[in-house]
């Protein structure tokens, strides 16, 4: 099944009366449920700006995101802010980790904004902490952690709702070799789609 589909995506930056960048020109994709999928290319070259396309952050100037058959684009305010919350999971290369929060909280987000029932919230986070090893930090918070223990918990978070596309920005970039082979090998165990 077919989870995203990206169909002549363009971008431009500036416009009238400053420079114009062509930042994507015409990019075609198409990211299969299960399907580990890497955007390579050297600094500059537009990875991140997709990226954002298709994580509905941004707006292509041309083209069209189709996510399981439904546009973005034309979703609204709440319903748009609920699409990606339950559709999609974000892991960043800084982590976005609230330090206000502890790693539990942070991972339980998802399903906390979504008012899933407290049982249910409780045995998906064991779950899942278990499977990243971070059972032992879900009390403390991101400041108290690792760089790799706050990647886990991040990629935990993206993961804990089961969404259908997981956009991911350099995942294993503030890991090392190790970590960064472990944190691949449980990505390659989600049935969602991946976008590296």
């Amino acid at each position: 099944m077919i989870v995203l589909e990206a169909k002549a995506i363009s971008k431009v930056y500036g416009g009238r009366g400053t420079a114009r960048h062509q930042a994507l020109d015409g990019v075609d994709l198409q990211v299969k449920e299960g399907e580990f999928v890497g955007i390579m290319g050297p600094s500059g070259s537009g990875k991140t700006t997709l990226l954002n396309i298709l994580a509905t952050i941004d707006e292509p100037t041309a083209g069209v995101v189709e996510l399981k058959g439904t546009n973005p684009r034309q979703l609204q305010g709440d319903a748009l802010a609920l699409f990606r919350r339950r559709q999609l999971g974000f892991i960043f290369q800084d982590y976005n980790l609230l330090d206000t929060l502890t790693i539990k909280d942070n991972i339980i987000l998802p399903l906390a904004l979504d008012k899933v029932p407290v049982p249910e919230i409780m045995q998906k986070l064991k779950a899942v902490a278990s499977s990243f090893n971070i059972e032992h930090i879900l009390d403390k918070r991101p400041s108290q952690t690792s760089g790799g223990e706050q990647q886990r918990a991040a990629t935990a978070r993206a993961l804990i709702h089961q969404p259908m596309l997981v956009l991911a920005d350099e995942p294993t970039g503030n890991l090392d070799s190790k970590a960064a082979k472990e944190l691949m090998e449980i990505l390659g165990k989600t049935k969602s789609g991946m976008l590296l």
